[in-house]
């Protein structure tokens, strides 16, 4: 099958009539050679990656997850209308500059991955790259007070377990499995309050980026004076309970925890 680079629609607007009469002479050859197969779908529509739409084949045939910009196009792999692209047919002619990355050698418009853990597409000699792997932060909780992400045999990227013992989480320097990061990390600091519920922070950078910052958690070194408690239950005022929240923001997370009073 011809495959040529998803392209935006804005630059296709832009064509002169020899383009144009040169785009629609390869989308009619390109039609003959891609749906002249009778349709062969599997039972299963295909999973698509985070933020790629699952659209139609331009044979009109199954259900394909839509190719994305400066990837490799065709009637069966159409691109993502959802984002204005488009297959811009006319570029069949046209040979972009190639990609070298580590002594291979793609074509301008092939995608790659050089590991599991990236996707990439070679762009008329530059090469970009996305993550495969999630990024998120997670913060201390009952459940996991101590969590950290660790490599497992035979999975590809990192996944959070919480098996560590407060003391592995004193002042540490030592060499991260991540390449070229030292991870460093504080104790935590003391409660922002003498009793009562209050606030305690720390800073590291045990994290996806190996950047430092700050983290937060909820703790309490006492219960606040019993005997005005006492007085607060002996007032005119009738029993009653109040929902009090605490939210926490880092890097787009939010961790919400609430406690009951009476």
């Amino acid at each position: 099958n011809s495959h040529t680079p998803c392209t935006h629609w804005l630059k296709h607007k832009m064509c002169t009539s020899s383009c144009c009469i040169l785009l629609l002479v390869c989308l009619l050859q390109t039609e003959a050679q891609d749906c002249s197969q009778p349709c062969a779908c599997p039972a299963d529509p295909p999973l698509c990656p985070l933020g790629t739409s699952l659209v139609l084949d331009d044979c009109g045939c199954c259900k394909v997850c839509a190719r994305q910009l400066g990837e490799p196009c065709s009637l069966l792999e159409p691109c993502d209308h959802h984002k204005e692209l488009y297959c811009d047919y006319a570029l069949l002619t046209q040979e972009g500059q190639t990609c070298d990355l580590g002594g291979v050698i793609y074509r301008s418009g092939e995608s790659f991955q050089p590991s599991c853990k990236h996707h990439c597409v070679c762009m008329n000699g530059e090469i970009g790259c996305v993550p495969m792997c999630a990024s998120d932060i997670r913060l201390p909780s009952p459940d996991c007070p101590y969590p950290h992400r660790i490599q497992i045999p035979g999975k590809c990227c990192e996944e959070w377990v919480c098996g560590e013992t407060p003391q592995d989480h004193h002042y540490q320097s030592v060499v991260s499995p991540r390449d070229n990061c030292i991870v460093q990390t504080t104790e935590w600091s003391e409660c922002s309050a003498t009793c009562g519920m209050a606030i305690s922070s720390r800073i590291t950078n045990d994290n996806q980026r190996c950047q430092l910052e700050r983290q937060t958690r909820i703790c309490m070194v006492r219960p606040c004076n019993s005997q005005q408690e006492k007085e607060i239950k002996v007032s005119l005022f009738p029993f009653s309970y109040k929902l009090i929240y605490f939210q926490f923001y880092l890097y787009n997370t939010q961790s919400q925890l609430f406690r009951l009073y009476n």
